[in-house]
């Protein structure tokens, strides 16, 4: 019972390391999309922008 109580934390530990960099992958290829989309629409509202004034 004491070393499966001792291993618990210790995987939960495994377990809490491994999400932080498999969220920072996903995150970062979700930044380049967004990073690519934003600019397009800006640009295009920016031309709208300036036809308007």
């Amino acid at each position: 019972m004491n070393e499966k109580k001792e291993n618990l934390p210790n995987e939960q530990a495994d377990v809490g390391l491994h999400p932080d960099p498999e969220p920072a992958e996903t995150s970062d290829p979700g930044i380049k999309p967004a990073e690519t989309q934003h600019p397009d629409p800006d640009l295009e509202e920016l031309k709208d922008d300036q036809k308007k004034s």
